[in-house]
């Protein structure tokens, strides 16, 4: 076999192995952008299922606790739900900070303490933003 038509071969299987590859990860009896349920589910509830949904809600606890100097446990979760937002600050407009045009995928959690709710926004996971 000439060296060309081997290489050819060669570079046609390793094609085929990526493409192989990629359907395998990504092949699924569930949608690539399946969103979690909205949860009403106390924080100490969070399932493997939904890391993300679970992080976020702890980020968003963990940030209203420390602003009302209250214990996580006096906070209370009036819902949640999955949220592409339009830009990547999360819909929350900020004078003088640039925002990337990106959707991302987040959530909204409304939080309820000392009989007044507050509205999160989030990235799913790293960051929770307080709706002020």
């Amino acid at each position: 076999m000439k060296k060309w038509a081997f290489a050819a071969v060669v570079a046609f299987f390793a094609v085929v192995s990526v493409a192989a590859a990629a359907v395998a990860l990504t092949d699924s009896d569930e949608p690539a952008n399946k969103e979690p349920p909205a949860s009403t589910e106390p924080t100490s509830a969070c399932t493997l299922e939904h890391p993300n949904q679970c992080m976020s809600k702890r980020l968003a606890i963990a940030d209203l606790a420390q602003r009302l100097e209250i214990s996580e446990e006096q906070i209370t979760v009036k819902g949640i739900e999955f949220v592409r937002w339009p830009d990547s600050c999360l819909g929350i407009a900020q004078p003088g900070v640039a925002c990337d045009q990106v959707i991302t995928p987040g959530y909204r959690i409304v939080l309820e303490a000392h009989d007044k709710t507050y509205e999160y926004h989030t990235d799913g996971g790293s960051r929770a933003v307080l709706v002020e």
